[in-house]
């Protein structure tokens, strides 16, 4: 690892000084150089950013779902179970946080390949963006009703999210008529 970052920095030192003090010919081409290993990256992170300006306030909800979620995991583990560790602290909220990321990417994947514009591509997306909110929200939800010793959010809504973990039906939230 450590030969791969020394051949790294080696050509990046190398076609700086080149765009520096080289000649307009190896200026040329170190530019062509540099631009051709680090466009990829930019691409990258360009694609990454308008995605996330498109889903702002859907990663805003999960992202602090996961923080409120963390907040009252480590009130419950400090306070109720006092079993606080803060490496398996951290490393649970480093967990919770790639699993989301991971699931998150994975579910847009799905998304991409099936296309758009029909009601199954929709109902998945909908289905699939309501998973990966509820796995933070619904810890945290668990995380209150252990710290209200179940009076909220009421034991019900709590068996409709449990319900809804393992079948991935909405009717567990539908009002009931009659």
């Amino acid at each position: 690892m450590n030969t791969i970052l020394f051949i790294i920095k080696k050509f990046i030192y190398k076609n700086l000084l080149s765009i520096h003090s080289g000649t307009v010919l190896a200026k040329v081409k170190s530019t062509f150089y540099l631009s051709l290993i680090t466009s990829p990256f930019g691409f990258l992170g360009e694609k990454i950013m308008e995605w996330f300006s498109i889903n702002f306030v859907y990663v805003l909800f999960v992202m602090g779902a996961i923080i409120v979620d963390h907040i009252l995991g480590s009130y419950i583990h400090a306070f109720v179970k006092r079993d606080f560790s803060m490496k398996e602290n951290i490393k649970g909220f480093v967990l919770k946080c790639l699993l989301v990321i991971a699931v998150g990417y994975l579910i847009e994947g799905f998304k991409h390949i099936l296309g758009g514009g029909n009601f199954i591509t929709d109902y998945f997306s909908v289905i699939s963006r309501l998973m990966v909110f509820v796995y933070p929200a619904g810890s945290a939800l668990m995380n209150c009703s252990i710290i209200t010793n179940g009076k909220f959010p009421p034991t019900s809504w709590i068996s409709k999210i449990t319900k809804f973990n393992k079948d991935m039906n909405l009717d567990a939230f539908k009002n009931a008529k009659g």
